[in-house]
């Protein structure tokens, strides 16, 4: 199974999610940090947040690792399939081509500019998007 870290201004929210999983999955907090490339005590602290959210324990100390409750028990088959459709999902953008992409690009600009740069740009993009519509729209001050 392939892991996706999650970067940008939404991904502390997708952080909780593979944070459990991954603690599920490893009952070890620090072979759970390792995998998500963060600090054993930052996970430690996550899975604190975690009980109480959940309002139970989740993983429970033993000889060797840790034990899931049975609420983790109950929590690991939806929430791996969510992860998993969100993985899948993420996963079919990676074939984005822009040379094949169909887009329109739009850009407001002076006349100056739209001749100085935006034609030529235009000009020398073309052979390579084909498939791109361009839009100038004129650019005038207010007021």
């Amino acid at each position: 199974m392939r892991y996706y870290p999650c970067h940008g201004y939404e991904a502390h929210r997708s952080q909780p999610p593979r944070q459990l999983e991954a603690l599920l999955v490893e009952r070890n907090v620090t072979m759970a940090a390792a995998r998500l490339h963060m600090s054993q005590p930052a996970l430690s602290a996550q899975l604190n947040r975690l009980r109480d959210l959940f309002k139970d324990p989740l993983l429970v100390p033993a000889h060797r690792g840790m034990v899931p409750t049975a609420k983790a028990l109950e929590l690991i088959g939806p929430l791996r399939a969510s992860l998993d459709q969100l993985r899948g999902t993420l996963q079919s953008h990676d074939s984005f081509s822009p040379a094949t992409a169909e887009l329109t690009i739009s850009i407001a600009c002076t006349d100056y500019v739209e001749t100085v740069v935006v034609a030529p740009l235009i000009a020398a993009l073309r052979g390579k998007l084909r498939r791109y519509a361009w839009r100038c729209t004129a650019f005038r001050r207010q007021g």
